[in-house]
């Protein structure tokens, strides 16, 4: 309906992979909020996982490898406060660098 996209793939003991993808200039594409919270908020409530998110803008591309993250932690959980305040500074920074829309009600989350 929107010219968007959604897929959806899954390998038994290797990892499922979602893809999405959403016009930006479409009349009935909703706001999709703030996507630093949301990222950080997926990698928070799940340490024990491992997550690789592309955010791909007309701009750029910015990866996060939440497994590359663990590793320079090394014993400090990935959801410890710091982390936690630390990787929210990080992400959003990386997306804005990549053109992704802002929204005012950012600080909303964590």
């Amino acid at each position: 309906m929107t010219g968007g996209s959604f897929q959806l793939s899954s390998v038994l003991g290797k990892g499922t992979q979602i893809s999405a993808g959403f016009v930006n200039n479409h009349l009935d594409r909703l706001p999709v909020g703030y996507l630093a919270g949301t990222y950080l908020l997926l990698v928070a409530a799940n340490p024990t996982l491992n997550f690789l998110i592309t955010h791909n803008t007309d701009i750029d591309s910015y990866v996060l490898d939440t497994s590359k993250v663990k590793s320079l932690l090394a014993d400090i959980p990935i959801n410890d406060h710091s982390v936690r305040e630390f990787l929210k500074e990080m992400i959003q920074e990386n997306l804005e660098a990549i053109g992704t829309e802002r929204y005012l009600y950012k600080e909303a989350f964590f």
